[in-house]
Formats: C-alpha cells, structure tokens, sequence
C-alpha cells in the first residue's frame, strides 16, 4: 500500500478551521501517523476540521474508529469534520457501515467551507469573505508536506 503524507492548512478567515490535505492510504503501517497529526491538529486549537481525502483509496476499521472518536470528542466543543472529495471505493465503505449519515460529505472544499459559515459556527453574517475559485486561496500559504511513512 502507499505511503502516507498529510498537509494541513489552517483556514485564515475561520479561526478554529484547519484543512487536512491527505495523499495514500490509511493501513495498518500508516494509521499511527494518521491518528498522531488529527490529535495535533485538534490540541491546537482546532474544533473543525475539513479532510480532503481525493487521494485517500483506502480508509482501515482503525483510521474510521478514529475518525468516529475524533469526531465525538471534537462535536461536544461545537466543532466537526467534514469529508471531501471522498473516493467512490471509500464512498461505499462509508455507505455500508451507515457512516455517510454520521460525517458530513461534500464534494469541494469550497463548498464545505460554505457549509461551515452558513451553520453559524464562524462569521455567518459575511459569507464573502470565503474567496471565490480563481481568485485565492482561504487557506494560508501550503505548507511543506509531512515526511512520509
């Protein structure tokens, strides 16, 4: 199975919202780092989160535990996560374990970062401020990818 790397971006305009960009799979061999960066992300402060899994092909039962206990833990501080561009191999994982009801699924970042200003749980008062496809980027400068596993 691939590697593992993982990005993460913290949304400027949405304090508290930090994008997780992940590439490869999460399997037995990579599922510890996967558990690790979504802990650090959370202890810093972040109570939403937006996984972009459209490099993800596989998803383990302990990388979806996780996910749920993540989820729970960060729900009761009015946070979520949200899943996007979720692959169809995944998808069904998902649909089969009765997940897709559980995780919030778009397919764009754009459109989850929307989702989050209209909840009200940051600035629903100015839905401009999320930048429009071709004229930036919400999120701060890309940082250097994690190292792989």
């Amino acid at each position: 199975m691939p590697e593992l790397t993982i990005q993460v971006h913290d949304v400027t305009d949405q304090p508290g919202t930090t994008l997780v960009t992940l590439n490869g799979s999460i399997d037995a061999k990579t599922v510890i780092t996967f558990q690790t960066h979504l802990n650090t992300v959370k202890e810093r402060g972040a109570s939403r989160l937006v996984l972009d899994m459209e490099n993800v092909k596989y998803v383990n039962s302990t990388g979806l535990g996780f996910l749920i206990n993540l989820s729970d833990s960060i729900s009761s501080d009015r946070g979520e996560i949200a899943l996007v561009k979720v692959q169809p191999r995944v998808k069904v994982v998902l649909d089969m374990l009765g997940l897709n009801s559980f995780f919030k699924i778009y397919s764009t970042c754009e459109e989850a970062l929307k989702q989050l200003l209209t909840d009200g749980t940051v600035g629903a008062d100015d839905p401009t401020r999320l930048v429009r496809r071709g004229e930036g980027s919400p999120f701060g400068a890309a940082p250097e990818p994690s190292a792989p596993v």
